[in-house]
């Protein structure tokens, strides 16, 4: 288990327990290169001149599944997390997502869930014989 990742947007949380974290940073930078004369071929290519934008996007993707409480079944935690990709009713905000002691204001680009069976046990009911693996990717940033 890497870490406990929550999900946070208006009045629901969702807890990930999580497998794998990939943390993604991107910077957008301009290469210019500048053209080489016939003439001026023979003292070799010229440096690539960089333009960095300082445009960073912060994405994160989570694997893992999802952990049901003592008062929710896997099912109803499905169902919340799919209420806040949805907006939670506060649509137009980001998600507060918790991940290795640290806070983010993110929102959901894409979720992929995957119902599977878990081993049954005597006790088991139906609501503790399915596993809802996620793989969900978050973009850090600001509505506007």
């Amino acid at each position: 288990m890497t870490s406990a990742i929550t999900i946070a947007k208006g009045a629901y949380t969702v807890t990930i327990d999580a497998v794998e974290v990939t943390d993604n940073w991107d910077k957008k930078i301009i290469a210019i290169r500048s053209p080489t004369t016939k003439q001026k071929q023979g003292a070799g290519p010229k440096e690539v001149k960089i333009i960095d934008l300082l445009m960073i996007t912060h994405s994160i993707v989570v694997r893992g599944h999802l952990v049901p409480t003592a008062s929710k079944s896997a099912k109803e935690v499905k169902d919340d997390l799919i209420i806040v990709i949805k907006g939670a009713d506060v649509t137009g905000t980001s998600c507060t997502i918790t991940y290795a002691g640290d806070s983010y204001n993110m929102f959901i680009e894409k979720c992929m869930m995957i119902e599977k069976a878990i081993d049954y046990t005597p006790a088991a009911t139906e609501a503790d014989l399915v596993q809802y693996d996620v793989q969900i990717t978050l973009t850090e940033g600001v509505s506007i």
